[in-house]
Order: C-alpha cells, then sequence, then structure tokens
C-alpha cells in the first residue's frame, strides 16, 4: 500500500509499502498522484475512492508526477489487509 497527505494542493506520496504494489511500480514517497485514468486525485479520500471498491489483482493506471515530470504507470493491486 502507500500513504498519501494534501501538500500545497497537491495529493503527495508520504509512505510506499515495500515491496508492495506502488513499490513494485516504482512510486516513491515524494512523487506526486495526479489521477487514475481520467479521473483526477486531490485528496487522500479521491485515491480511498477509487482504490477501495476494487479487488486484488486489478490493474490501475495512475498518472504520476515524478521530479517534475508526468508519466502514467500500471499499479497490479494487491490482497487487502
Amino acid at each position: 500500500g502507500l500513504e498519501a497527505g494534501e501538500q500545497d494542493g497537491k495529493l503527495v506520496v508520504v509512505r510506499v509499502e515495500p515491496d508492495g504494489p506502488a513499490d513494485r511500480a516504482g512510486i516513491a514517497p515524494g512523487d506526486v498522484l495526479l489521477g487514475i485514468g481520467d479521473v483526477p486525485l486531490r485528496t487522500p479520500a479521491d485515491l480511498a475512492a477509487r482504490v477501495e471498491p476494487l479487488e486484488a489483482g486489478s490493474i490501475l493506471w495512475i498518472r504520476v508526477e515524478v521530479a517534475g515530470r508526468a508519466e502514467t504507470v500500471p499499479v497490479t493491486l494487491g490482497a487487502k489487509p
């Protein structure tokens, strides 16, 4: 899993579970989560609303800003704790 918080109007990754789905996709603390597919992410609640209904094994295409450059990465959801 990952934990993100609002900073300056952006959704910033605070913590990434080692060897978890986000880590394997290359998402790291300090990255900015821009959206999932065409849906923008602005708050932790936005992220939870998009992820919670999905089953393990679902693939999300997450738009993320890394070092000022936007990219889209696939994240395969793991089992929920």
